[in-house]
């Protein structure tokens, strides 16, 4: 499979990738007048299946580095697999209530405290896990935390903002509320199924056996 092993490159990808996570909730809001959301998440979930499956068969079977998406597959023990399902189904319930939140409730409320609880929450509860597994954390510490602090002002710039973009403001609901806040806390521990269903030679802290992108493959059928 092809690893970036490039320390700039992967800055690069991971910097697209966290522009995509955070993004992807507006298309449901040019969507929401003609498209149920419910509606919009399970085309949204069969396009990621179906991209993870492109990936595991092209960039996962591709280069020398690790095992070919069939190797990995068939070699994969059923707990790492159940491992990386149980994180599907955190991960798929966590993203749909955060649509119905923002259906609800609108961007300026439901992507700010459900995105805000999935990543800070997120972040602390894998830090401690790490911790756990290894008794320490190869991460700079200051920075990590620095970097939540980053994510929290921008959550509230962001907040801000979409509040002085809308151009009708209505009082957040309760249920708006609480399913933005459920949303964030299934988000946020995911991650730590995920990441026990990897090969520890890809993910510090992992104990499973599969590579990253087999893992993709049987995260979002899980729901």
């Amino acid at each position: 499979m092809i690893v970036v092993q490039n320390y700039p490159l992967a800055v690069i990808f991971t910097i697209l990738a966290m522009i995509c996570w955070g993004s992807w909730a507006n298309t449901q809001k040019l969507a929401e007048h003609n498209w149920r959301f419910e509606l919009f998440y399970w085309d949204m979930v069969i396009g990621i299946f179906l991209l993870g499956l492109l990936a595991a068969f092209t960039v996962g079977s591709m280069g020398d580095y690790g095992r070919s998406f069939a190797e990995d597959l068939g070699q994969a023990n059923t707990s790492s697999i159940v491992s990386a399902m149980l994180g599907g189904i955190l991960w798929n319930l966590g993203n749909l209530l955060l649509v119905a939140a923002i259906a609800v409730a609108g961007m300026s409320v439901g992507f700010p405290i459900g995105g805000g609880i999935a990543w800070v929450l997120g972040i602390v509860v894998n830090y401690v896990l790490i911790v756990m597994d290894k008794g320490k954390s190869d991460d700079d510490t200051t920075l990590l935390f620095a970097g939540v602090a980053v994510i929290v002002v921008a959550i509230l710039l962001s907040m801000q903002a979409y509040r002085k973009l809308a151009s009708e403001q209505k009082k957040p609901t309760t249920k708006g509320i609480l399913l933005s806040v459920f949303a964030g806390l299934l988000i946020a521990f995911f991650y730590g199924f995920v990441v026990n269903s990897l090969d520890n030679t890809f993910v510090a802290g992992g104990t499973g056996t599969l590579t990253p992108y087999t893992a993709i493959v049987f995260l979002q059928p899980a729901c």
